[in-house]
């Protein structure tokens, strides 16, 4: 379990830190250990969760959506590095597009929906 601290249903100030099943904030979130298994986990970075390794104990049953929709309720954007297989598919339907970031001398793939301008959207 991780230190940070849930005040009403949010996240507080801390902007990096590990999201273990079960923990607190996991639980807001709704990753549990009744939809997923425990290797899965999660990172808080910034302004963005990273879902490092996800493992749903049932296909087809929502959990994954239902994660990304609390995660986005939240106010913080759903980023996977590097997908594997079936979750490229997904990533690919739910919208979300393929950049590389700067990682250790090298680069990251990283999956993430495209930032919008709420702004310039409601000017056109």
């Amino acid at each position: 379990m991780n230190d940070v601290q849930v005040d009403e249903g949010k996240l507080s100030a801390q902007e990096h830190f590990m999201i273990s099943i079960d923990d607190p904030y996991a639980r807001i979130l709704g990753f549990t250990s009744d939809k997923f298994h425990g290797d899965s986990y999660l990172f808080r970075d910034g302004e963005r969760v990273m879902i490092s390794f996800i493992h749903c104990k049932e296909h087809g049953k929502g959990y994954l959506s239902g994660l990304f929709a609390a995660i986005e309720s939240q106010g913080l954007r759903v980023a996977v590095p590097t997908p594997l297989g079936r979750m490229e598919a997904i990533l690919r339907h739910k919208g979300f597009e393929r950049h590389f970031e700067p990682f250790s001398g090298g680069a990251c793939e990283v999956w993430e929906k495209p930032v919008i301008d709420k702004q310039d959207s409601r000017s056109k």
